[in-house]
């Protein structure tokens, strides 16, 4: 049976990225789930949410956002607002959505990049 501090910590042959993505995935179980990962009862359910979260991160494809295709659903979301005659709305969402886009980018400093 693993010691409590093995199951806390990655294996040392992982890259110091992988090394804290672990304890962040982890964590961030433990703070979703309330689960405990040392405690008898509740370790099994904590592996099994683990597991699953892992298998999203790697496996999941994060495709790219088509602005064309986002500023097209929003034309289309303004135009059914004019339509129905609720200009208000209409003019809030455009002047809402046009200040979100707008919007600086956060920094991405210190993220993985993956190059393909």
């Amino acid at each position: 049976m693993a010691t409590a501090s093995s199951a806390t910590t990655p294996p040392a042959h992982w890259s110091r990225f992988d090394q804290e993505q672990d304890l962040a995935v982890r964590e961030l179980i433990r703070q979703v789930t309330g689960l405990d990962e040392r405690s008898p009862e509740t370790s099994g359910h904590f592996q099994a949410a683990l597991n699953f979260a892992w298998s999203n991160f790697r496996f999941h494809q994060f495709l790219d956002v088509s602005r064309h295709k986002v500023e097209k659903i929003m034309e289309g979301i303004y135009e059914k607002l004019v339509v129905h005659s609720d200009l208000v709305k209409a003019g809030s969402w455009r002047r809402l959505t046009e200040e979100f886009l707008n919007l600086s980018l956060p920094t991405t400093e210190g993220t993985k990049v993956c190059e393909f």
